[in-house]
């Protein structure tokens, strides 16, 4: 399957996961007898992010709300020294966007991405992430617009929140694998996402329409990798849910809430070592029961 064809269907997929699927997604709020407030967190329709240019150190719950009618997804960075908004916003286009290898690996060496989640219209969404002393971008990753990459530094007296417990814990490890356990999970509570491999990830997870499984889904995947999908796709992407980028040594932790069933579960981060080609294509997917 050739690079076009392969971002014709990622695109398609990553479209659908960015708008349906992280809109039922909710990260968890901080439990802390310190209550520090919630960063108040807005993106307009046109994917302006509004929020305070300061906040504390530690653990935060971002409480983000989106006006744009096909929802937002958001997203927390820290740029390498030096690294601006519009070089990250060149290398996205160039690299993420239009296959250049050197750009991909240019941008991967000067971001780390703390993880993120969607936010549908009138429908705020909450992300807890611990963040050091130092300065960031929030952003809405469905603009490339480097102007709509909000600056924002933490400095002062750390918040004194706590993570709370998670309910499940699902992990990247090695390059492009997912870990094998746990084979299923609740199918609501608060999640953890562990990225203990060497690459950017994120997770995809849809769920099985009635009648299908896994093998099926790795029958019509496979036969994408010579062409155009042939015939509908086994999973159904209006139900489902992501996490948001989150880099090598990092964690992300939301809660979520979704039907009963089988899942597959699948990250499209592109692996420049690979030319660009999605990791969902290298393998990097797998089935899970939600019960």
């Amino acid at each position: 399957m050739g690079v076009p064809q392969i971002r014709t269907v990622v695109t398609s997929l990553a479209l659908v996961s960015a708008g349906t699927l992280t809109a039922m997604v909710t990260a968890a709020p901080a439990e802390s007898a310190a209550s520090a407030p919630p960063v108040a967190v807005s993106i307009s329709n046109t994917r302006v992010v509004t929020m305070p240019t300061t906040i504390q150190p530690g653990v935060n719950t971002f409480k983000v709300t989106t006006a744009n009618k096909r929802g937002s997804s958001f997203q927390v960075v820290q740029a390498a020294a030096g690294y601006s908004a519009a070089d990250a916003a060149r290398d996205i286009e160039k690299g993420l966007d239009g296959g250049n290898v050197q750009a991909i690996k240019r941008f991967e060496a000067n971001v780390t991405l703390l993880g993120g989640m969607g936010v549908s219209k009138d429908k705020p969404n909450k992300l807890v992430v611990d963040l050091p002393a130092g300065d960031y971008w929030a952003l809405d990753v469905n603009t490339n617009d480097p102007d709509k990459f909000f600056a924002f530094t933490a400095a002062g007296a750390d918040t004194g929140n706590v993570m709370p417990e998670a309910d499940a814990t699902l992990r990247a490890v090695q390059d492009t694998t997912w870990a094998s356990n746990p084979a299923s999970i609740p199918n609501k509570g608060l999640l953890t996402f562990k990225n203990k491999s060497s690459q950017n990830h994120f997770i995809v997870m849809s769920k099985l329409k009635k009648g299908m499984t896994y093998k099926d889904f790795k029958k019509w995947f496979a036969a994408s990798m010579d062409g155009p999908p042939s015939g509908p796709s086994p999973i159904n992407f209006d139900i489902g849910m992501d996490s948001g980028v989150v880099s090598p040594g990092h964690s992300a932790r939301f809660k979520y809430n979704l039907p009963k069933g089988d899942y597959v579960m699948l990250c499209f981060w592109p692996d420049a070592s690979m030319g660009g080609m999605p990791h969902a294509f290298m393998g990097m997917h797998r089935g899970i029961t939600l019960k």
